[in-house]
């Protein structure tokens, strides 16, 4: 192989391998970890998350110069590409440290925890770290009732749709909820141990200051405002007073007893789980079992709010509304017949 063929970066001979398959030169690839190198640690950790779904890949390759079918570049070089990333980044970043590695000392409780989840979730590191910092933000950031239903649904077994609401619970988009449901019952054991030191800490511990540093960079932003002058107006959470009262209307005593016995076939693993009481509501589990559908409905109701629309009168009106519109598409094709 000539010097031009040649990378400046010292490939491993899979990678290498890999590349050579599908006939492109070292060389190639050469801009594309220089772009990644420059990036901040966290910046990088979200590209090689994106990189880790078929649905995000192409974004993310577009953020290195590269996308697929340029100049050979297969869809199949993506996790080959992303594994020799996080390689690269360790060795030329990192002086060779795992930056993966949760930061807090591996004999603390946290640390137990995560390794045990480890074991379980496999040995993709990319995204079982990414998954580490998503448990973390949630579990001391959500409210109480909200982390126990979550913990539910993932423990869930045997039951997708719930599963896959839980998923969607910690912020997960649907191709990485889609992705990550066979992880979702490992997950739900790891989010209720978690969870449990929290509570036995009183609600503060390691891992509550691991994320105020991390991820809530903002949590002062509230108090910044009002020290500028700048008013916001009051609110409240909406959703879960009305989950509240339809949980409380709408469950029947088959429900309750139904609900207990799958929370009893579906126990939480280890010795710290938490064991979750909380009984879901009917109408929780329609929602849940139209995710889809749901999720279209919220995209068209945000887009429908962004253009000035009245959501309300809309429905009390919806009959009239319709026949407007059968009038008015068939007018629209009247008129196209005379063109």
């Amino acid at each position: 192989m000539t010097a031009i063929e040649s990378s400046s970066y010292n490939f491993r001979n899979k990678f290498k391998a890999q590349i050579e398959k599908f006939g492109l030169k070292q060389s190639f690839f050469d801009s594309i970890f220089d772009t990644a190198m420059k990036m901040s640690k966290e910046n990088f950790k979200t590209l090689l998350w994106n990189l880790s779904f078929e649905e995000s890949a192409s974004n993310a390759l577009a953020s290195l110069g590269l996308s697929v079918n340029k100049e050979n570049f297969a869809k199949e070089l993506i996790i080959p590409l992303r594994n020799e990333l996080r390689y690269q980044f360790t060795v030329e970043i990192c002086n060779g440290e795992d930056f993966l590695i949760p930061s807090f000392a591996t004999s603390s409780e946290e640390g137990k925890v995560f390794d045990r989840f480890s074991k379980k979730f496999g040995a993709d590191k990319i995204l079982a770290n990414e998954i580490w910092e998503i448990a973390l933000s949630f579990v001391t950031c959500a409210s109480g009732e909200h982390i126990e239903r979550t913990i539910f649904l993932l423990k869930s077994k045997g039951r997708e749709n719930f599963q896959y609401g839980g998923l969607r619970n910690l912020g997960l988009k649907y191709h990485e909820a889609s992705a990550l449901l066979p992880k979702a019952e490992a997950l739900g054991t790891f989010i209720s141990e978690l969870y449990q030191i929290v509570l036995e800490n009183g609600g503060s511990s390691q891992t509550a200051e691991n994320v105020a540093a991390v991820t809530t960079p903002f949590a002062n932003l509230g108090a910044l405002i009002e020290q500028n002058g700048i008013e916001l107006p009051e609110s409240c959470d909406e959703s879960t007073t009305t989950q509240k009262d339809t949980s409380a209307n709408n469950t029947s005593p088959d429900d309750v007893t139904s609900t207990a016995k799958t929370q009893e076939t579906s126990s939480l693993e280890g010795t710290n789980a938490l064991e979750v009481k909380n009984p879901i509501s009917p109408v929780v589990d329609q929602i849940i079992a139209h995710a889809d559908l749901v999720d279209d409905f919220l995209a068209i109701y945000r887009e429908l709010m962004s253009a000035g629309l009245d959501i309300q009168y809309l429905i009390s009106k919806r009959f009239a509304v319709q026949e407007l519109l059968d009038g008015y598409f068939d007018l629209v094709e009247a008129a196209s017949e005379n063109l």
